[in-house]
């Protein structure tokens, strides 16, 4: 269901949330990361207010693999 949501989708704002909640429950430091894994190729890793709707869908498509990795 959420997949076929995401997919259907074109509300950028929408998107951009959905990114910006899935970075926080991977994150959740307030430090900066030392390694983030898992997003897709050719998209540097910003503020998801900088994505558009393709680069937006596609880490929204590879959420399950993304995580990031802090050096205490």
């Amino acid at each position: 269901k959420w997949d076929s949501f995401i997919q259907e989708t074109e509300d950028i704002n929408t998107l951009r949330e959905c990114v910006q909640i899935l970075f926080n429950s991977r994150y959740g430091e307030p430090r900066l990361p030392q390694a983030i894994f898992g997003i897709p190729d050719q998209i540097p890793f910003k503020r998801p207010c900088t994505y558009g709707v393709p680069k937006l869908k596609r880490i929204l498509d590879e959420r399950h693999a993304i995580r990031f990795v802090v050096k205490r």
